[in-house]
């Protein structure tokens, strides 16, 4: 399991009465997340490793990155041109994540039943071949203690192509 301290992103955007998008003006690569680089560059690591841990923590307050820095993440890991950022060009960079089964996000307060952990088992462990799949459970300290454990059993049942990230 490793752990990530909080990041932070730069071209943060408020316009009081106008609804926008949040999609919209979040950064698309590790370079426009700036605060803590340190992680930036642990993540590219990690990305380009065969031997990486499949539980990733990401710690900050509201607001910082966490989510943003795991959807940059899920585009990294399967980047066909990774070096010092991600292309931006190949069919994982440019992926849309709403519409992707490499990249799923889960409100926890959502799930936060065991029942619903179970029904959702297959979907957890599921990972096309050749390619790494990255799950994202956003909000996770919002869970009961009874689902958490459900988790950690799955989490201990390390599938090589799933990567979780706990934000």
């Amino acid at each position: 399991m490793m752990y990530i301290k909080s990041m932070f992103v730069k071209h943060r955007l408020y316009l009081y009465g106008v609804k926008m998008s949040d999609y919209e003006y979040r950064p698309q690569n590790f370079s426009s997340i700036v605060g803590n680089e340190l992680n930036n560059k642990l993540l590219l690591n990690v990305a380009k490793s065969q031997y990486a841990p499949n539980v990733y923590i990401f710690h900050g307050s509201y607001g910082c990155g966490k989510t943003t820095s795991a959807r940059i993440f899920a585009r990294a890991i399967n980047c066909e041109n990774l070096s010092d950022d991600i292309c931006g060009k190949c069919p994982s960079c440019t992926m849309d994540l709403q519409n992707s089964p490499l990249y799923s996000e889960y409100d926890s307060s959502l799930i936060n039943k065991v029942e619903a952990i179970r029904d959702l088992y297959e979907d957890f462990t599921w990972a096309p071949s050749g390619k790494k799949r990255v799950i994202t459970f956003d909000e996770f300290h919002l869970t009961s203690r009874a689902a958490q454990s459900t988790l950690l059993k799955l989490f201990e049942k390390k599938k090589k192509n799933v990567y979780y990230v706990l934000c």
